[in-house]
């Protein structure tokens, strides 16, 4: 029973780093959209789901 709460929470701990560093590279997706955005631009319309479709 040991084992397998230490392998569990090893693997639990590894997908919270790839979640992590997929969240990461998001955010710097979503970063570089909105810097190449004109100002003239209202930025509140911009979503996780809208962001994809303006590059």
């Amino acid at each position: 029973m040991v084992q397998a709460t230490h392998i569990t929470l090893s693997l639990l701990a590894q997908r919270i780093e790839q979640l992590t560093g997929q969240i990461d590279e998001l955010n710097q997706r979503l970063t570089r959209l909105v810097d190449i955005m004109p100002h003239s631009y209202s930025y509140r319309w911009v979503s996780v789901r809208t962001a994809p479709s303006l590059s």
